[in-house]
């Protein structure tokens, strides 16, 4: 019987590491220490199948089994159940996606959307073993380096990505609003592609995890479901389920991988832009970013910014009066 992987996002109520500590006291578990985990511990549940539990720094506590009746009573000792938490437990198979984004919060620079499919529990150990994290804790200049080594592990057609350069998506929300539509219906066709992408190149892909952007759960799933009926290379074997996870980057290596994979065309999109304005662009969108367009408008004219920067952002109106 294959191992199926159940995660469990964070409750709300306290982080169980106390009772997880009891209980491998009382059953033998071994503790280890994994990067991003309070604890993990390795051991047998009551009914003799293998449990492998990783509670995380931010809350998401992991459980590794293959006897459901391990998983019942672990739950059960921990207070958790379905309806504690809302949610259903996502059984993690192979392959599989997962995607995120960059750049939405900076003025400059595109909106990035990547996707990374994860084939095999090997290529998951792999990463593993790499470093792959959330692009936000690893530096700038590490991440050509870390992206190049997750290619080298999935595969050319393991990676996709969805970039919009500021003048393409300045037309993409103005199109969008004027339909009665958001950036999260841009964001989610970006998923969707991505997801349709990977999945076109293997139809094997039953799961797609999205780091969530969006409550609206079916602004996303109408996305991907548009984008699959119409992608060329998609003849699905089997129904895509689609998974929105909050802080999905600290959980699932596959979201992990796509963070970096995201961060890094975003940051390359900079250096190209920064070329084209003749200085270096800031991130983000605070006073730095304030101080530069209008540096930029006194230097050109306020057209520059529709190249450079997301128009619709409150810093173009703070530029212009």
């Amino acid at each position: 019987m294959p191992t199926h992987k159940h995660a469990y996002p964070k409750t709300g109520t306290a982080q169980p590491y106390s009772t997880l500590q009891k209980l491998a006291k009382a059953n033998s578990w071994q503790l280890k220490h994994e990067q991003y985990c309070k604890g993990r511990w390795d051991g047998l549940g009551p009914n003799g199948g293998k449990i492998l539990i990783k509670l995380y720094n931010k809350g998401t506590l992991w459980v590794d089994t293959a006897k459901t009746d391990d998983l019942a009573w672990l739950l059960d000792e921990l207070g958790l159940t379905s309806d504690a938490i809302n949610t259903s437990p996502l059984i993690l198979t192979y392959p599989h996606t997962g995607s995120d984004e960059s750049g939405k919060g900076d003025y400059f620079g595109p909106l990035v959307v990547a996707g990374v499919r994860i084939d095999s529990d090997e290529q998951a150990h792999a990463l593993a073993k790499l470093g792959v994290e959330d692009s936000k804790q690893a530096t700038d200049a590490h991440m050509a380096h870390m992206v190049e080594e997750i290619t080298n592990i999935v595969g050319s057609n393991g990676v996709a990505i969805w970039r919009r350069m500021p003048e393409q998506y300045n037309t993409a929300i103005a199109k969008a609003k004027a339909n009665g539509m958001t950036l999260n219906h841009v964001l989610a066709s970006g998923h969707a592609q991505v997801i349709a992408e990977l999945v076109g190149h293997n139809t094997d892909c039953q799961l797609a995890i999205i780091d969530q952007f969006a409550k609206n759960h079916a602004v996303v799933n109408t996305a991907v479901e548009h984008e699959l009926g119409n992608h060329p290379g998609v003849v699905s074997k089997h129904p895509l389920g689609v998974h929105q996870e909050p802080r999905a980057e600290s959980a699932f290596v596959s979201v992990a991988a796509a963070s970096m994979v995201a961060r890094n065309s975003f940051l390359t999109a900079m250096d190209e832009l920064s070329d084209i304005a003749g200085t270096r662009l800031p991130k983000g969108a605070g006073p730095p970013v304030l101080r530069a367009a209008r540096q930029l408008v006194r230097n050109h004219d306020p057209d520059i910014l529709k190249q450079l920067a997301k128009w619709h952002f409150a810093t173009t109106q703070q530029v212009l009066g």
